[in-house]
């Protein structure tokens, strides 16, 4: 089966009942359909392609990723550069920013702190599990705790956020990420990932 490239133009038959939101797919889309003539949406799709990027003042550089209305950039974890990303409910609209991003990034070593004692709760122990243990003793705690290295941090809208850590050898190639939020009962939550 042939693939769309993002961004081109493709001519389908579609259906949308009136009583629903969506329209589906009525026939499988051939080659032939690839490809456009229309001059006005072959300037919509160009634009589109162009890659968009938000400067910050504090942060610098977001490129958005459209399809997932996501802005990507880096940003400084505790004296270190990471990666951070941002949701967005409309990639137009980017006034709060920089202001999320802030609030996440000014709270890094409270944030840091809370994050890792979460870690510690659900992955220490399993860390020195038969499953994971390829080395001839068990880590301390402290090694634990230094093995885990920020590597990623994620704002989402609701005011929830997510730190991604790298973890050396300790879950061999998967990373643990905790999400947490602000507010009145925050929450926090851990998993591995990868």
């Amino acid at each position: 089966m042939d693939t769309v490239k993002p961004y081109s133009l493709v001519r389908a038959p579609l259906v949308r009942p009136i009583y629903q939101e969506k329209a589906r797919l009525l026939a499988q889309v051939s080659k032939a359909t690839f490809g456009g003539t229309d001059a006005e949406l072959q300037a919509i799709a160009a634009e589109l392609a162009k890659p968009v990027h938000v400067k910050t003042k504090r942060f610098g550089k977001f490129k958005l990723h459209r399809g997932v209305n996501l802005f990507e950039g880096k940003a400084p974890w505790m004296g270190r550069p990471i990666r951070a990303t941002l949701s967005v409910k409309n990639p137009e609209a980017t006034d709060d920013l920089e202001k999320r991003l802030a609030r996440v990034i000014d709270a890094a070593e409270k944030i840091d702190a809370k994050a890792r004692k979460v870690a510690e709760a659900e992955f220490f122990e399993l860390s020195n599990a038969e499953t994971w243990l390829e080395r001839s003793k068990p880590r301390s705690l402290e090694q634990f705790q230094k093995a885990l290295k920020p590597y990623g941090v994620a704002v989402n809208l609701d005011d929830r956020f997510e730190i991604e850590y790298s973890c050396g050898d300790l879950f061999w190639g998967h990373s643990i990420v905790i999400r947490g939020s602000f507010g009145t009962k925050p929450r926090w939550e851990a998993e591995l990932a990868g």
